[in-house]
């Protein structure tokens, strides 16, 4: 008789994840991280504005955290007034900021924070825990305090063109609501 060949698909043997990475050169987290921005943007493409095309200011608050006699409590009480007054979509349940190490060190090396970092709920072994799981997607520490949990997170994402991008600029973060339903949304 005759011989035939088959011929596999590699394709068929790769998640749209390994596909997105391998061949388009982005992954779910660099997406996630542009949406924690307010932005749309994949590698190589314009990026889009949702504070633009919802005609919303991005509200900047700077925690002066170079000031030892900066009052940080009070701080984090108006970053949570600023992210609710914000919020469009109803309640939340507490203010997510991701933090680079730069911001995050001076954060809780801070005379006002120092001593809660140190001794807070941190200790914990459910917090020990919740920063394990945490640190698989890239967190290297977390802090919570006030209702308002500081996430140390700043990969660098490799592009398309071999360039690198930072998801946050040094000594930056971003704060978003937490426990806010249908603020973010998913599609595979």
């Amino acid at each position: 008789g005759k011989s035939y060949w088959l011929g596999m698909n590699s394709l068929a043997d790769l998640t749209q994840e390994e596909y997105a990475q391998r061949y388009l050169g982005f992954n779910k987290e660099y997406l996630k991280a542009q949406a924690l921005k307010g932005l749309i943007k994949t590698p190589g493409a314009a990026a889009t504005s949702m504070f633009t095309e919802f005609g919303i200011s991005q509200t900047t608050l700077d925690f002066v955290l170079g000031t030892p006699a900066t009052d940080v409590n009070a701080k984090i009480a108006e970053l949570k007034r600023l992210v609710k007054a914000g919020l469009k979509t109803g309640t939340m349940t507490g203010v997510d900021v991701y933090l680079d190490e730069g911001a995050f060190d001076r954060l809780v090396g801070h005379a006002t924070i120092k001593s809660y970092y140190l001794v807070g709920d941190n200790s914990s072994r459910a917090y020990r825990e919740a920063t394990e799981q945490y640190m698989q997607w890239g967190v290297m520490d977390m802090f919570e305090h006030k209702g308002v949990r500081f996430i140390q997170y700043n990969p660098t994402f490799k592009l398309p063109d071999g360039t690198t991008e930072d998801f946050l600029a040094s000594n930056t973060g971003i704060a978003v609501p937490r426990g806010a339903r249908g603020l973010f949304r998913g599609y595979n």
